[in-house]
């Protein structure tokens, strides 16, 4: 394998080839990081080597697992062998980046948050060799900050979102609360009871109550709609305003973020 410097980048000047080393590519401060790998091996319609290009953008690092054979210029990031160092949490949080289940992530419950644009969500693969990486591909997107119970193998990617041990944050220490639009845990973000749920007339409005993150199926909600929940369940609205009703039939109470004493 050959590594090899593109600009003013850093680059590893030494590797030990085996069968699949995997690297960790590190961003730096830099607008535009990126890994491009030839593979001598495989060639484009002009009978040249095929080239694949891999960004960073948007993401603190990636995982690559290369062959002998394949050319690499490094651009804006750090390549660091993965048996040497590996991605993992900073204080319970998990940056956008490429992670090995079980590895680097255990299987768990988080929260996501969302943190840019449109574009949220969790890719899972079986492989992170550029060229297969596309095998068993799956994709879940979020359209709220959202708890999620991370059971799959292989590798996840998280884009546009960090990701939270659910064990030691809530939705309020990650900057939600009550009347925002996400997932919330009854009894540790919210109290248990009942509780107002009222569409904001966009005619795009959501709404489940379900015993694990997993069960939620969001319904559409047409009208204000009231939902009673217990300790250890889970309720999720998008595009509506929730509040907490200390009688159903007698008004609302304003104050729905703290957690039942």
């Amino acid at each position: 394998v050959r590594i090899s410097r593109y600009g003013s980048s850093p680059f590893l000047s030494k590797m030990v080839e085996n069968n699949k080393p995997t690297f960790l590519a590190l961003r730096l401060n830099s607008s535009k990081s990126s890994v491009y790998v030839w593979n001598g091996k495989m060639k484009d319609d002009s009978g040249e080597p095929l080239a694949c290009e891999i960004t960073l953008d948007g993401k603190t690092h990636t995982l690559v697992t290369v062959e002998s054979g394949y050319v690499l210029y490094i651009s804006g990031c750090k390549f660091i062998s993965a048996s040497v160092e590996h991605p993992k949490a900073v204080n319970g949080k998990y940056a956008p980046g490429t992670y090995k289940i079980g590895r680097d992530i255990p299987k768990d419950e988080y929260i996501v948050k969302r943190i840019s644009g449109l574009y949220c969500g969790l890719g899972f693969k079986k492989s992170i060799d550029p060229y297969v990486q596309n095998v068993a591909n799956d994709f879940e997107m979020f359209d709220v900050s959202t708890y999620y119970t991370l059971s799959k193998d292989g590798y996840v990617e998280i884009t546009g979102c960090e990701f939270y041990d659910a064990d030691s944050c809530s939705m309020a220490s990650i900057g939600c609360d009550g009347p925002t639009p996400a997932m919330y845990k009854v009894g540790k973000d919210i109290k248990a009871g009942t509780y107002t749920i009222t569409p904001d007339g966009s005619g795009k409005s959501y709404y489940a109550a379900a015993s694990s993150p997993e069960t939620v199926e969001p319904a559409q909600l047409k009208k204000a709609t009231n939902v009673t929940v217990s300790d250890g369940e889970y309720v999720y609205f998008f595009r509506a305003t929730m509040k907490y009703c200390k009688n159903p039939n007698s008004g609302l109470d304003p104050d729905a973020t703290l957690p039942q004493e």
